[in-house]
């Protein structure tokens, strides 16, 4: 048998107010309760029996892939700031050298 519940949505949250067995009275109490400035607006939810559990069918396992988590710079990454750390040091080194051989 199903079961109504009225609830009130005021800033966001949702409060139930009260629980009845026919809709006719949910109805009811949302119109008296409707002139009340201290609910937002006003919702029956129909609540219905829960279903056994023998009678939801299982869900079927799925194969789950275990993806590797990508942690770290990749590979070309490194190779590009090898290169330019190397042209760094180079470039360095061949200044130091032409310095010296002014002196």
């Amino acid at each position: 048998m199903p079961r109504y519940k009225v609830l009130a949505r005021s800033k966001g949250s949702v409060e139930v107010l009260k629980t009845f067995g026919k809709k006719e009275e949910a109805e009811s109490f949302v119109r008296m309760t409707q002139r009340n400035p201290k609910y937002g607006s006003l919702m029956i939810e129909e609540e219905k029996a829960p279903t056994p559990a023998a009678a939801t069918p299982a869900p079927e396992p799925t194969a789950a892939v275990a993806k590797p988590k990508s942690t770290g710079m990749p590979y070309w990454a490194m190779g590009l700031l090898l290169l330019v750390i190397l042209g760094g040091a180079i470039a360095a080194i061949e200044g130091i050298n032409a310095m010296l051989s002014r002196m």
